[in-house]
């Protein structure tokens, strides 16, 4: 009986939706979703038939300048309104500008994931959006971890420990969460050699790309993880202070405002380019 329910349970996973770089996307593949956490707003998240946050994308229109954001919850705007996330204010931010042109920004970010995760959609995205400039979330140790939510949604699929353990008790994921959202601050070195290698794929693979490639860095406290964002040839490293009282309360997460500010010092950096 237990074997059955095992594989039953196995064939379950199986069957949840994969997302276009091979694991999750952003949510299910349905209209509208509620924030389900307490303390959050009661922000209605709607997705696209990809499975990401915000309307369908498709081809470039001609005339528009097209951003792509990346990143986890941060990107994604866990608790704020869809025209409150950093996405939309940094599209909004440029064509407010003096020589503005029309811009969008198509949201991938994803909740849960981390740097090597991010560069994973960027990969397999940059073609199909073909995108003029990039911004990408990085926050603090949190996203130097080894692993991440697609790290549990690969195992969970496949015989093993990691799906076993599920099986028997549903609350192995928050506990998958918990641990590895603090394994960073505990092997910092290797969290810098997570973040050397990143940093390298990522100088490949901007390899003759067209525009800037902006990391905004929240809670980015270490010297040198710092040192090496701002050494990178490949990106424009944002080194984003973080007021507390521009986050949501007990969860981190930033508001409008902080959303907002962000956006401005983006632009501040690469709005020249984006726009000329």
């Amino acid at each position: 009986m237990l074997a059955a329910g095992y594989l039953a349970f196995l064939s379950d996973q199986g069957r949840a939706p994969v997302g276009v770089h091979g694991d999750i996307v952003a949510g299910p593949r349905v209209a509208v979703e509620r924030d389900p956490f307490p303390g959050r707003p009661p922000v209605a998240y709607r997705f696209n038939a990809q499975g990401f946050r915000g309307p369908e994308w498709g081809p470039r229109k001609p005339g528009v300048r097209r951003g792509m954001l990346v990143g986890d919850s941060f990107a994604f705007g866990l608790g704020v309104e869809w025209d409150d996330t950093l996405g939309e204010a940094v599209a909004r931010r440029l064509r407010e500008a003096p020589d503005h042109r029309d811009v969008e920004v198509v949201n991938v970010g994803i909740a849960g994931l981390n740097l090597r995760s991010n560069v994973d959609v960027y990969e397999a995205l940059r073609g199909e959006l073909d995108p003029d400039f990039v911004v990408m979330t990085l926050v603090g140790w949190n996203d130097l971890s080894p692993q991440d939510a697609q790290g549990f949604l690969r195992r969970v699929r496949t015989v093993g420990a990691v799906s076993f353990a599920a099986f028997l008790c549903p609350a192995v994921r928050p506990l998958w969460d918990f641990v590895f959202d603090r394994w960073a601050t505990l092997d910092r070195d290797g969290a810098v050699r997570i973040l050397d290698e990143q940093l390298l794929r990522l100088r490949r693979l901007r390899e003759g790309a067209r525009g800037p490639f902006v990391v905004v860095g929240y809670y980015v406290e270490d010297e040198a993880v710092r040192a090496r964002l701002l050494a990178e040839p490949s990106i424009v490293f944002l080194d984003l202070h973080v007021d507390p009282a521009e986050t949501l309360p007990g969860d981190g997460h930033p508001t409008p405002a902080l959303n907002r500010r962000a956006a401005a010092e983006i632009v501040d950096r690469i709005g020249d380019i984006v726009l000329h």
